[in-house]
Parts: structure tokens; C-alpha cells; sequence
């Protein structure tokens, strides 16, 4: 649901969500991607930029992981 809110420009509802989420399941890439990709849509690339980090720092492959690398490095 959370991407789904990030997808439909309701970033501060994915947000929100997506916070809890990661809280549960800090060590799923996938779930680090959604909510830094939730805080990029927002504006807030030094949080986005956190997130994405902890989602490629995982090594594993999830759906994004492309976008992710081409959203960090354009941050940085």
C-alpha cells in the first residue's frame, strides 16, 4: 500500500506508512527502496538518500534496484 501511495503522488501517506514498515523489517532492500523513494518524490533528498543506501547495502536483488543506483547517484 505503501508504494501504491508513493505511485499516486501521496507521499506523505507512504511515508508515514512506509516508517512502520521498515521498523518491522528493517533488513528488507525492498522496503528501504519504497520509503527513499517515497522521501525523493517529497523533496527530501538527504533522507531518500539514506534509505536508498540501506537498500543497495544489502546486496540483494529486489525489483528497483536499477532505479535505486540511478536515483542515489543522481543525489549525490
Amino acid at each position: 500500500l505503501g508504494w501504491v501511495y508513493v505511485k499516486s503522488n501521496e507521499t506523505d501517506k507512504a511515508i508515514s506508512l512506509l516508517k512502520k514498515v521498515v521498523a518491522n523489517a528493517p533488513r528488507v532492500a525492498v522496503f528501504q527502496y519504497h520509503l527513499g523513494m517515497a522521501y525523493f518524490e517529497k523533496g527530501d533528498r538527504a533522507t531518500a538518500k539514506i534509505y536508498l543506501a540501506k537498500a543497495l547495502e544489502s546486496r540483494t536483488d529486489f525489483p528497483g534496484a536499477a532505479n535505486a543506483r540511478k536515483t542515489l547517484s543522481a543525489i549525490q
